[in-house]
């Protein structure tokens, strides 16, 4: 999944990929595109799951396991 957080306000979610089961290299289809603005400081973050079951992938995030975010 993809945050946006512009300065002073919460995260907001811009993007989430599909899932992928069963694959140590997967290959991912959707892209997330979004506007960079030159001179302008953006924060994003980034959050990977690894889920056992797509039918609560977007819903509760807490049945999957959390492997890491970043944010830059």
């Amino acid at each position: 999944m993809v945050f946006f957080k512009q300065s002073g306000s919460l995260w907001q979610k811009i993007g989430q990929t599909e899932v992928i089961h069963d694959n140590l290299n997967p290959e991912f289809v959707k892209k997330i595109i979004v506007d960079f603005h030159f001179e302008q400081s953006e924060n994003y973050k980034l959050e990977v799951y690894d889920s056992d079951d797509d039918t609560q992938v977007t819903q509760d995030l807490s049945k999957h396991d959390f492997i890491g975010s970043l944010e830059f």
